[in-house]
């Protein structure tokens, strides 16, 4: 089948470790939820295309006869490849026989059927978790700060950008998410689309455990994480706002992450000081807060309407460019949380161990000044190993400006930000 050409290929974060990986090791299996880009990343990286949703055929031989499609091109994008769980193993083996990178990619949308011959893939296999395109991908972004700056000492206490952005670009985005699809779709077009996607989560994506789970259930669910978005609500909380019992919305959780749609931030794992003592509760985030803006049938004025909904929806926005941005530096995201209900919302770690502190909040002196001295609060807490890799603390806001203040906190514009 054809694959992409760089003129149609919309560039991702994702790039740079697809041209690393496939130098690297045999295959890479792409995953992440239904309609973020996976298969157009494939397609332009790959020189064959196997698309299994697609094609009886083609989706018969991976079954039986994985052979004949190997013989093809390579690297071989084999899109939907949890359809036929076997052909895991199957490139496994081909790997082995081989003994070359860069023979294959994965792409799936959702965990396999559970299969206790299916091997790791480890050493053969690599994963890359992809997500909705950031504001810099969406080419929304002002490009001012460089995210990868944040973790440079000199750099991170030179912070500044001017251009402007209103309350209204960030509910829209919020609402329109980061669909390629729909990145140039008006508001009302996006909306629909989003509300398609939701409802279409359980005959499309869960298909495999549809005897096991309840739409209604299901549904239900999505709604009370939605009103509870960037909270670290407890299960029995979900449980009394569905109307089912804790149980069962652990069991859908676990399923709605098996397809890529929740996706939990969780509490950074590490050493205090303090007489206080770590929380290890999630915060709640959809892989797009688009879906939770769709599942309550909220638009942009709606947000602006109601400025409290709206900075939990701006707080989860920003976590999903901000880990967009941590995962093209290698880098993971969590947040803090101790039993002083000390909170703050985002801890990005670099793999050398530098890492950097961010407040999510909608603008103004006011909740600047609050984000700013939870910041503080947390140095207090930590201990003098901890300080030494501690690069930048900051404050993301949906505001206009980016600038370093005189107490070394950066406050920054969410769409400014950007990464290389």
């Amino acid at each position: 089948m054809k694959t992409m050409t760089k003129d149609e290929y919309i560039p991702r974060l994702i790039d740079k470790w697809m041209k690393i990986d496939l130098n690297a090791i045999g295959a890479i299996f792409i995953e992440g939820p239904r309609g973020c880009g996976k298969t157009s990343t494939g397609e332009f990286f790959s020189k064959t295309v196997f698309k299994l949703d697609k094609n009886n055929e083609i989706r018969l031989k991976a079954e039986n006869t994985p052979e004949i499609l190997f013989a093809n091109d390579k690297p071989i994008l084999i899109d939907e490849w949890q359809l036929v769980g076997s052909i895991w193993n199957a490139v496994r083996n081909e790997i082995d026989n081989q003994r070359q990178q860069g023979l294959f990619i994965l792409t799936g949308s959702s965990a396999p059927k559970d299969d206790k011959t299916r091997h790791t893939g480890v050493g053969r296999i690599g994963r890359l978790k992809m997500t909705p395109m950031s504001l810099y991908e969406s080419k929304n972004s002002s490009q001012e700060v460089n995210f990868a700056n944040l973790f440079n000492k000199e750099q991170s206490k030179e912070i500044k950008g001017g251009k402007e952005f209103k309350f209204k670009d960030y509910a829209y985005y919020i609402i329109r998410g980061g669909w390629p699809q729909y990145i140039q779709k008006d508001e009302e077009s996006s909306a629909r689309n989003v509300k398609h996607y939701v409802n279409n989560l359980f005959d499309a994506d869960l298909r495999y455990y549809k005897s096991r789970l309840s739409k209604s259930r299901l549904s239900a669910l999505i709604r009370s994480l939605s009103r509870n978005l960037s909270t670290n609500a407890a299960l029995r909380t979900l449980a009394e706002d569905a109307l089912i019992d804790s149980d069962t919305v652990r069991k859908y959780l676990d399923r709605l992450s098996d397809i890529y749609v929740l996706d939990e931030l969780p509490v950074w794992n590490t050493h205090i000081r303090s007489s206080a003592k770590l929380r290890v509760k999630p915060k709640w985030h959809f892989t797009d807060p688009s879906i939770a803006a769709a599942s309550l049938g909220i638009n942009s004025d709606d947000l602006i309407n109601e400025l409290n909904t709206f900075g939990l929806f701006f707080e989860s926005l920003a976590i999903r460019d901000i880990r967009a941005y941590a995962f093209y530096l290698d880098g993971e995201v969590s947040y803090y949380l101790d039993s002083s209900d000390l909170e703050v919302d985002a801890i990005v770690e670099m793999a050398d161990g530098r890492w950097a502190a961010f407040e999510m909040k909608l603008g103004g002196e006011t909740l600047i000044e609050q984000g700013a001295i939870n910041l503080h609060l947390l140095k207090k807490r930590l201990n003098e190993k901890q300080l030494d890799k501690l690069i930048s603390l900051n404050v993301i806001t949906a505001g206009n400006v980016s600038y370093t203040r005189p107490d070394g906190i950066n406050v920054i514009a969410l769409g400014h930000l950007f990464v290389k």
